[in-house]
C-alpha cells in the first residue's frame, strides 16, 4: 500500500493530521474516525465498528450523527460529497477511505 493514502495522515503522537503536507484541524471524533479509517484504508470499517471505536459504544452515535462527522470530515480533508476520491460511504454497510492506485 502507498503511504499515507491519498496525502493524507496522521500522527497520533501529537495528535495532528496532515492533507497533502498541510496540517487540519480536527475535533476529537474527527481525528478518531480518520486514524480509525486510515489504519483499514482500502477496507470497509463498518458502522457498528466505527462506533464502537470512536464513540466507545455500538449504540452510542446514531446514523445521522455519524453521516455529518464523515461529512465534516469530507470538507476538511477537501473530498466532494458528490464524487468522493477518499472517503467513500459503502452503503447499509460503512465507510472506506480509499488507497492510492499509483505505485
Amino acid at each position: 500500500m502507498s503511504w499515507p493514502p491519498r496525502g493524507v495522515r496522521v500522527d497520533v503522537a501529537s495528535r495532528r493530521a496532515y492533507v497533502d503536507g498541510e496540517e487540519v484541524h480536527l475535533t476529537n471524533k474527527e481525528f478518531a474516525l480518520l486514524q480509525l479509517l486510515l489504519e483499514h484504508a482500502g477496507e470497509v470499517v463498518g458502522r457498528e465498528t466505527v462506533a464502537e471505536q470512536v464513540w466507545g459504544d455500538a449504540g452510542a452515535a446514531s446514523s445521522k450523527t455519524m453521516d455529518m462527522h464523515v461529512s465534516w470530515l469530507r470538507r476538511k480533508i477537501g473530498d466532494d460529497a458528490s464524487a468522493p476520491r477518499r472517503l467513500v460511504t459503502v452503503r447499509g454497510v460503512g465507510f472506506r477511505f480509499e488507497r492510492d492506485t499509483e505505485k
